[in-house]
């Protein structure tokens, strides 16, 4: 049977390049989601499935696409009587959450014309196109559940926690100075955003001394707005990063390390403790080690420029002034400084869900970032099994999956987790539609009342 999700049978998913179905091991199924897992091959809506359409619960040729509005209904109905988490690479968007804030009637021109423009990708449609999603969430977080009735007519759930993932794209707009001033400080941003400029640097046609980054970056002032100890640890992580994984991973989770206390992941590994039985920081350390690993020796060329990087962050660690290290490769030299940044998505993507648990949690990512995740749960750590099988797309239809061999009933992997909270949820939007404003439903009084996506009003349920 393929994927059985509120009374339809889904026979092909286009959009992602692969599938992942996985639940945990018996001995974990009380701590730990469900994750469903879906990869993506970013920029591009090519090789999508042909004659993709669904008439309903009874077609059984029934195709959706993963970000269509049936797709993403389906999943909130099941958010009825369980948490349902949706992450992408994604960071919060603040400039879009500052605009709707200060003029609300741009914003929704902004999200209209996004609609209306060619979609550059799937991820895209999952991310720029849903921005209101992730603003709403964040308002029901801030507001005890009560979210923003101008953010919800833009989407097309109102039960999903569509969350952040990707580190990398924290403050992407601030500059290096404005990073350093952020309240509150973390480290990951300068981390990433000096592997970036490090990047762009070794990618640039200008002239060699003279690159074209934020002028801003000049790392010995840099150094000097930090002070002696945020600079030491910013360089030293730079540096044990390229020269060694192990170290790093071991430094970077240790009690001992100063960073903890400003890092986002040691926050959010601070919160999962309650599952050290599940996810040891031990395999945390030895999984980011392969990971950063894979990306920094893979020869003696990569050993080379790893080196020669490593040394010009240690010596800006001790405090010594010295110029940015020569180009050798522009073809791939680049590569390495993008790839470094990698696993730390797959990281806070686990750490946070992994707060989550007796839930559904899925996670639209690269394909790359799928695989590791993957590897680390069911391969190295064991945590996870497949249920049924992977799916992959085929050639000349990459973007399209065919789900005739999974057996993916979606109901019954989650019968796992607990039924959701008695206490009244204010829900200003359901899986099937709009509900007029100030209505509030009683959570277990509509659980499995709808089984399917069609806008059907509400009627009110006195609490």
């Amino acid at each position: 049977m393929p994927l059985r999700l509120q009374g339809y049978t889904v026979n092909r998913l286009s959009g992602p390049i692969e599938a992942h179905l996985l639940q945990p091991k018996r001995e974990h199924k009380q701590q730990l989601p469900i994750l469903f897992l879906l990869g993506d091959r970013h920029n591009s809506m090519t090789q999508m499935c042909s004659n993709c359409e669904c008439k309903g619960p009874g077609d059984p040729n029934c195709c959706l696409e993963v970000f269509s509005d049936t797709f993403l209904s389906l999943l909130d109905q099941l958010a009825l009587d369980r948490k349902v988490s949706f992450y992408t690479e994604f960071f919060e968007p603040k400039r879009e959450k500052e605009l709707w804030i200060r003029r609300p009637e741009a914003f929704s021109k902004q999200l209209d014309k996004r609609l209306s423009a060619p979609p550059k990708g799937v991820m895209q449609m999952l991310r720029e196109r849903l921005v209101a999603c992730y603003l709403d969430t964040q308002m029901k977080k801030k507001n005890n559940g009560k979210g923003a009735e101008s953010l919800q007519s833009y989407c097309p759930t109102g039960l999903i926690d569509w969350e952040y993932s990707d580190l990398r794209q924290i403050n992407t707009n601030a500059t290096i100075d404005e990073l350093v001033d952020t309240e509150p400080f973390f480290y990951e941003p300068l981390i990433f955003r000096v592997l970036y400029y490090i990047f762009v640097y070794l990618e640039d046609d200008s002239d060699e001394e003279h690159p074209v980054l934020d002028e801003s970056f000049d790392p010995i002032r840099l150094a000097k707005r930090l002070g002696p100890t945020k600079s030491r640890d910013l360089f030293r992580s730079l540096s044990l990063i390229l020269r060694d994984p192990a170290e790093f991973s071991a430094w970077f989770f240790s009690k001992d390390n100063t960073m903890n206390s400003v890092s986002v992941l040691s926050n959010l590994h601070k919160k999962t403790s309650v599952f050290q039985g599940a996810l040891r920081v031990s395999d945390l350390e030895k999984w980011l080690t392969n990971e950063l690993n894979h990306y920094t020796h893979q020869g003696s060329w990569y050993d080379s420029v790893t080196k020669k990087w490593s040394d010009y962050f240690d010596q800006l660690a001790q405090g010594k002034m010295v110029s940015f290290p020569s180009k050798r490769n522009k073809a791939k030299e680049p590569i390495v400084f993008v790839d470094l940044c990698l696993p730390f998505l797959d990281l806070y993507f686990l750490l946070h869900s992994f707060t989550k648990p007796k839930g559904l949690s899925i996670g639209y990512f690269g394909s790359t970032h799928i695989q590791g995740i993957v590897n680390l749960l069911v391969n190295q750590l064991g945590l996870y099994t497949h249920v049924s099988n992977k799916v992959k797309g085929e050639k000349g239809e990459e973007r399209c999956l065919v789900l005739d061999e999974v057996d993916w009933n979606m109901d019954d992997v989650l019968d796992h987790s607990l039924a959701g909270p008695s206490a009244p949820i204010a829900i200003p939007r359901t899986a099937q539609g709009f509900v007029p404003a100030g209505r509030v439903l009683q959570i277990n009084k509509v659980l499995r009342s709808v089984r399917s996506p069609k806008i059907k009003r509400k009627k009110k349920v006195n609490v």
